[in-house]
């Protein structure tokens, strides 16, 4: 005759058993947030050098139609007017290009822990199935 589980048992096995899958779970989401904030702390930093290059390349626009300005009411050459501009279009170029990468950067990483939620999906489907009546 087999023996069969006393019901103290079974409750007792599957309160570990979810106790596990819930730690498991919880692991995984860890892990990979960890991973997500890794790749949006240098996108991030990538942003706000690309911010701080626009706005300085915006001041040298400005110093550069001062300094246009200021050429045309005084006599003398446009030499103010064109380093400026030079600046303000390396600068520009620069941030746009930092802040594109930064945005990129982030977009590919996403902040849905995509994993997490695959298998937390494949998980409830399986659950699905077993509570399903043979």
């Amino acid at each position: 005759m087999p023996s069969e589980k006393s019901m103290a048992s079974v409750i007792a096995e599957t309160k570990e058993e979810i106790k596990t899958f819930v730690q498991t779970r919880a692991q995984l989401l860890h892990a990979e947030t960890k991973e997500k904030l890794k790749a949006w702390k240098l996108s991030i930093i990538l942003i706000a050098v690309g911010t701080l290059l626009l706005i300085t390349s915006w001041f040298a626009f400005v110093f550069a139609i001062v300094a246009l300005l200021h050429s045309w009411f005084v006599a003398g050459s446009y030499a103010w007017c064109f380093g400026g501009l030079i600046v303000g279009g390396l600068l520009l170029i620069c941030g746009l290009a930092l802040g594109r990468a930064g945005y990129q950067r982030i977009r590919g990483a996403g902040m849905a822990p995509t994993r997490t939620l695959r298998i937390l999906k494949r998980d409830s489907e399986w659950i699905q199935k077993q509570s399903r009546p043979a």
